[in-house]
């Protein structure tokens, strides 16, 4: 259909891309556009209103991207969650040890409550990130949109917005993910240290707390490993 034609700008002629309208040469002779071909500038105004560029609403773009900053948000509030109440389960635990305890474990239980906590708020932080540069990509892809229709005074409102939104989100993200590199050897060493503990635990002597450190271990590591994968999904 006509209302299908395409063009693209090149320097002084335009490519039709689609459809095939006629325009009339220098010779004002009637000459079909076919796919691929180069129109000269000044046979656009012969175009009719039916044959011009198709301007298609921004709704469908606006939605995409809101269903993934949804997504975003959904696996970033429930893995913040968890990690705050892994952090809340742990304090508890470390001021439950009994004095008896021949092994440490009070101190592995603190030392994993803070780097939780940790790790809950370098989620937070990662996604406010997330939710900016989101915000940003849909700015650049309407903007593109925009330049394709040859509505470049809104394109470039919505490239500045762009650039604007990706170069405060590119900035902020540095000092969670340097946090999240710590953070996780962190907790890394401290998982080492407490297998360590509970395993040389006395389950009579320490109120199962060896035992429990098992349980919220196997919990803290599938929480780490879905966080991450989320994280990884979300970026692509």
């Amino acid at each position: 259909p006509r209302s299908s034609l395409v063009t693209t700008m090149l320097g002084g002629a335009v490519h039709a891309a689609a459809a095939s309208p006629m325009y009339f040469n220098q010779g004002n002779q009637p000459i079909p556009i076919v796919q691929g071909q180069v129109v000269p500038m000044e046979a656009l105004g012969e175009l009719g209103e039916d044959q011009a560029l198709p301007r298609t609403s921004t709704g469908p773009i606006l939605s995409r991207f809101r269903n993934a900053s949804k997504m975003i948000l959904l696996s970033g509030l429930c893995s913040t969650t968890f990690y705050l109440l892994i952090c809340t389960v742990y304090m508890w635990f470390s001021f439950s040890v009994p004095p008896s305890c021949n092994a440490p474990l009070d101190n592995v239980y603190f030392g994993l409550a803070v780097l939780n906590f940790m790790m809950g708020t370098i989620m937070a932080c990662f996604l406010c990130a997330a939710h900016t540069m989101l915000s940003a990509m849909s700015h650049g892809v309407i903007a593109d949109k925009y330049r394709y229709e040859g509505r470049e005074e809104e394109a470039s409102s919505e490239e500045s917005d762009y650039e604007t939104e990706a170069k405060w989100a590119s900035g902020v993200v540095l000092v969670p993910s340097c946090l999240y590199l710590i953070t996780m050897n962190g907790l890394a060493a401290y998982w080492t240290f407490g297998v360590f503990e509970a395993m040389r635990a006395d389950d009579r002597l320490c109120d199962g707390a060896g035992f429990v450190f098992w349980v919220l271990l196997g919990l803290n590591m599938m929480n780490c490993c879905l966080s991450s994968s989320s994280g990884a999904g979300a970026y692509q």
